[in-house]
């Protein structure tokens, strides 16, 4: 899809050879440390950027008694992140920890993701005078606080820009700081391309013969919509003539309790199977015949990615990037975010109609190939990590 003429400069999904970038040190910042989409986007892209000729050195929380998920998933595969912890909102401390570990790695080029680490390597990058680039997954954490909104404009404005993973996300950026396309830029979300098989998933699962997987993945935040899906998995479990199938929801986070107790409330105990945090994402995705996302916002979610090339017929909301990466009745069934009853309707449409589940499914899986490799998105980020973006 091509950004309407007032968003911000789109970044290029050709399939030419880009033009190779110099080897740089390039610190990865993130404020998180739990399974979700920026943080698997940033593992990927720590990857890629390695397998690129650069050294990568991810900055990444690390707790003294909980640990950190994604600090143990680089070290696992062989990067050396710098810990941190942050101690609130207003932290010097860490601001001087992080300067001094910036210039003890001999940093070239900071790349903060999300908010407060767009601020505090706003600071960082401005201390030690080194190129500054900011990419936010998404805008509704910090559009509604005005105090937020002044602190990353303040450290846009002293970045190579500020990227937006979706156009959608990339306009509300702009609109929200009042910054033009000189600054913002819109860098699509990519995936590595890794196959997977979910025979092991759907022998966990117990799946009978005949019976149908609908699974989302995802953090249960409340704008996940996991409440929406519970109750949309609710009035599938009322009505009949439906062929057999059960529902999972793989993540975890703020609002499991809530969902556990509403879908036990909405009778779905054997039915609905909590999978908590897992690793195993890839073939969850194969195990699934139908993967829902019921988000209330988004910008470009790498699970969404993910479930296309996998092959699964997709039911999703109509929010933030989704109908960027997907089209209604093609690639996809979309429906209005927060509607349990029109999520209900596009799964069971879906249950009901195997040549549809299949032709979405083989649809999306080419679709997902063709635009949403790694390699252009990295590509982009080089370009403004050198200053040519």
């Amino acid at each position: 899809m091509t950004a309407q003429t007032s968003a911000p400069a789109v970044a290029p999904r050709s399939g030419a050879a880009a033009e190779p970038a110099a080897a740089r040190t390039i610190a990865l910042l993130i404020e998180t440390g739990t399974p979700g989409g920026a943080e698997r986007v940033l593992i990927q892209l720590a990857q890629e950027l390695r397998d690129r000729g650069h050294e990568v050195v991810p900055f990444v929380p690390n707790d003294a008694e909980r640990g950190s998920w994604l600090y143990d998933i680089l070290a696992g595969l062989g990067f050396v992140p710098e810990p941190f912890t942050v101690r609130g909102p207003y932290d010097v401390l860490l601001l001087w920890r992080l300067t001094m570990a910036l210039r003890r790695r001999r940093v070239d080029v900071v790349h903060s993701h999300e908010f407060y680490m767009a601020v505090v390597g706003g600071v960082c990058s401005t201390v030690l005078r080194l190129p500054h680039v900011i990419t936010l997954h998404g805008t509704h954490y910090y559009a509604e606080r005005p105090l937020r909104v002044k602190a990353l404009r303040w450290a846009a404005r002293r970045s190579r820009g500020i990227v937006g993973v979706s156009a959608a996300t990339a306009r509300e950026i702009s609109d929200v700081l009042g910054l033009g396309p000189e600054l913002v830029r819109r860098i699509d979300n990519g995936i590595r391309f890794e196959q997977a098989s979910g025979d092991a998933v759907r022998r966990e699962l117990d799946v009978r013969p005949g019976e149908l997987v609908v699974a989302s993945v995802g953090r249960i935040y409340p704008e996940k919509g996991h409440v929406v899906f519970v109750r949309a998995l609710g009035e599938l479990s009322r009505a009949s003539g439906l062929p057999p199938w059960l529902a999972a929801i793989a993540g975890s986070g703020p609002e499991e309790e809530r969902v556990v107790a509403l879908a036990r409330e909405q009778g779905l105990d054997g039915r609905l199977r909590f999978l908590g945090h897992r690793d195993d994402v890839a073939g969850i995705h194969a195990a699934t015949d139908v993967f829902v996302l019921p988000s209330l916002s988004e910008g470009l979610p790498l699970a969404l990615l993910e479930a296309m090339f996998a092959g699964a017929a997709i039911v999703a909301s109509n929010v933030g990037g989704v109908p960027e990466a997907v089209k209604d009745g093609e690639t996809a069934l979309l429906v209005p975010p927060d509607d349990p009853s029109a999520l209900a309707a596009a799964i069971r449409r879906l249950l009901e109609n195997p040549a549809e589940r299949k032709r979405l499914g083989q649809a999306a899986q080419r679709l997902v190939r063709e635009r949403f490799d790694i390699a252009p998105m990295v590509d982009a980020y080089e370009r403004l990590y050198e200053g040519r973006g």
